[in-house]
């Protein structure tokens, strides 16, 4: 049981709830959502939903006294007539990450997520100028496909799949959800290669970036979350074992993440050239004059066709912080954000594209 306090009369009730998918909860009650966003622990996004709320607080492995308080709030808010006590905890701003230390086989899986993070860094510039017609623009798109196939889904999916998740219950609802991440990046992938055949520009454009943002969640769900909560189930044998898993799947694939990385180093190299020769093209958008209700949806348009290293120049009759904060969870490592004037009647910012 993760929750009991014995000055409360309705913990049965509140075990009822803990025995709940998130999903269910969070409809019942909204704010449970924001309350889960302040311990990390990203809820609402989520394809599936259908974790329990006391595996959710389990395998985020939460200290101690950050749970108490975690679940005091939830109870609260679930019946704010009857006050529960609860430690003050000091959260994490995520200023500066937690330290998480893996055991051997599972390093090598996170290790191998950073050559797939450098990849999916890099889609935006693959598609921004993709020209059908040309045989290198088109052959470029192929071989970041291959990649994706070849060493994101064969040599380190496959190794999750087939080898790391059989140690676990494979109904849990956290491997429920990347398994079905997996799914859902094929189905991507091969929507790419027929839109590319049809010449289609933007469905490839649409399911490239969508397998970015895909991965790029799915990544920091293992990472943070799933591969933690593993470890820590894992006895001493079994790491062992799964080392010697993971070394026997290798060879037998024959999948070299040397080439990989020649390849993901050329491009980066090719793109920073690239971007070096580029004029530090400045778009300007004065929204002071424009309905509010349109000011989001033209701010993301153009900056939907920056290019590495170009700026959009916003001008506004308000701070505008919110914006910023959306930028922050959408574009997270894709941008600069610099006052050029911070009121006290106009807000003039510089947001830069820096991948």
């Amino acid at each position: 049981m993760l929750f009991k306090d014995e000055h409360t009369t309705w913990g049965e009730e509140m075990n009822a709830y803990l025995e709940k998918g998130i999903k269910e909860v969070i409809i019942e009650f909204p704010e449970i959502e924001a309350i889960l966003k302040e311990y990390d622990i990203g809820c609402g996004p989520c394809t599936v939903g259908t974790c329990l709320l006391k595996d959710i607080v389990a395998i985020h492995n939460l200290p101690k006294d950050q749970e108490k308080e975690l679940m005091a709030r939830i109870a609260n808010t679930m019946d704010p007539n009857q006050e529960t006590q609860a430690p003050k905890v000091r959260k994490s701003t995520g200023a500066t990450p937690r330290e998480i230390k893996y055991s051997p086989p599972i390093k090598k899986l996170v290790d191998e997520h950073v050559l797939i993070k450098r990849l999916i860094a890099l889609i935006p510039e693959i598609v921004n100028n993709l020209d059908v017609e040309n045989k290198d623009s088109r052959q470029l798109v192929l071989d970041g496909i291959e990649m994706i196939r070849s060493y994101a889904d064969r040599f380190h999916h496959a190794k999750e799949e087939d080898i790391l998740f059989k140690y676990f219950d494979e109904n849990l609802d956290i491997i429920k959800v990347m398994f079905e991440d997996h799914i859902q990046g094929r189905g991507y992938v091969k929507a790419v290669l027929g839109a590319l055949d049809r010449g289609e520009v933007a469905i490839v454009y649409e399911n490239m970036m969508a397998y970015r943002e895909l991965l790029t969640e799915h990544i920091k769900k293992e990472d943070e979350i799933l591969y933690p909560w593993m470890d820590k189930q894992l006895s001493t044998t079994q790491v062992g074992e799964l080392h010697k898993q993971f070394e026997d799947a290798e060879k037998e694939l024959g999948i070299s993440p040397e080439k990989y990385e020649k390849f993901i180093t050329k491009l980066e190299e090719k793109f920073k050239t690239k971007e070096s020769t580029m004029n530090d093209k400045t778009e300007t958008l004065d929204l002071r004059d424009m309905p509010p209700a349109q000011r989001h949806q033209k701010i993301f348009e153009i900056w939907n066709r920056l290019n590495a290293g170009e700026t959009l120049k916003i001008i506004n009759d308000h701070d505008p912080k919110p914006l910023q904060y959306q930028f922050a969870a959408e574009y997270e490592g894709m941008f600069e954000w610099e006052y050029e004037q911070d009121g006290p009647l106009d807000w003039i910012v510089n947001i830069k594209r820096i991948s």
